[in-house]
């Protein structure tokens, strides 16, 4: 949706006092940014599960040189402390900027609808508006799956997904964008369902991050990014959108008290050891180059920045290695090639 906005504005833009780059492709700025949103599709594909339609936080593809396609690798990384292949917070926004792409340009959806396509399947095959949980959907609503055979690990669903608001917020976000083998009065119950449970959501004591996301998921479902999208895509609908889920008032929508309290939700926090959280009202006291930010709090079952990591080279936690010199070995920050 932002690669769009940009490609309009710039076409559009008039009074230009300096010359536009000359690429020497023979190509005009719209056809220019067209290219580069068809790429970014064809990247989330593949890295995508065909059948569950989940992506990992992090994911590298090569280019066929010989037809120019994208193909899967098996490269090794990760950034911001997040595991590669879980479907965590950093592959969760992926969701919602594809479903923002589809509802503010719904008359050039048709990349956004075909990507959402699996993740609509899920919710609407495991929707429960009653579940005595007090959840819509269940936690194996998404399950672990690999994007290609050579892939080295599943990719797998952050625990306990449907309690953790930078999980769900994005993921119910997609409900937006129409989908498809579900009536519009289904999608409209699960816009509702999902509308009630991120407001409900918002009664626990939540960090920054959390409310975040809880705010950015009401605003879509209500509607905010259509109304854009009145702006916006008029070029390219040249007429009234119809179809769209009419959305629900967030804030006025009610459902039952779970009748099973739900699983804690974990909170996020920065830290110094890539292990243990940092008081927040010691966070911005000081600074230092060690301090990350960790999506679900403190770690467990691994071992913190400059502790020992003899015999435990894979040990330590987030973006530290274990550092040997043959007579003692520490988990240090990890030193990326220029």
């Amino acid at each position: 949706g932002s690669y769009r906005i940009m490609r309009d504005y710039q076409a559009n833009f008039s009074g230009r006092d300096y010359i536009v780059p000359n690429f020497g492709d023979g190509l005009s700025i719209k056809e220019r940014w067209n290219k580069l949103i068809s790429t970014s599709y064809k990247y989330l594909e593949v890295s995508q599960c065909a059948n569950v339609g989940i992506v990992p936080n992090w994911a590298t593809v090569s280019e066929n040189s010989s037809d120019g396609s994208l193909l899967p690798q098996t490269t090794a990384f990760s950034g911001s402390g997040t595991p590669q292949y879980e479907f965590g917070s950093e592959a969760s926004r992926t969701l919602w900027r594809v479903a923002f792409d589809g509802a503010v340009y719904p008359c050039e959806a048709e990349s956004a609808s075909n990507f959402l396509a699996p993740i609509h399947n899920r919710l609407g095959s495991n929707f429960d508006p009653n579940a005595a949980t007090g959840s819509p959907w269940p936690e194996n609503t998404l399950t672990s799956c690999k994007a290609f055979d050579e892939q080295p690990e599943n990719i797998t669903p952050m625990n306990d997904w449907i309690w953790i608001q930078f999980m769900y917020a994005p993921v119910y976000s997609t409900l937006i964008v129409p989908a498809s083998g579900i009536t519009d009065t289904e999608q409209q119950a699960m816009v509702d369902a999902a509308g009630s449970h991120i407001n409900n959501g918002l009664e626990a004591a939540l960090s920054y991050y959390h409310r975040s996301w809880s705010i950015i998921g009401i605003l879509t479902l209500n509607g905010a990014i259509e109304k854009a999208s009145e702006v916006l895509d008029k070029p390219s609908c040249g007429s009234p959108l119809t179809n769209i889920p009419t959305k629900a008032p967030v804030g006025s929508v009610t459902t039952p008290s779970p009748s099973k309290k739900p699983t804690a939700t974990p909170e996020g926090c920065f830290s110094n050891n890539y292990k243990d959280c940092m008081p927040e009202s010691f966070v911005n006291r000081t600074g230092s180059c060690n301090t990350i930010w960790l999506p679900t709090g403190s770690q467990s079952n691994c071992i913190a920045l400059w502790q020992e990591c003899i015999g435990q080279t894979d040990g330590c936690c987030g973006p530290a290695e274990c550092f040997e010199d043959g007579n003692y070995a520490v988990c240090v920050p990890l030193v990326e090639n220029p």
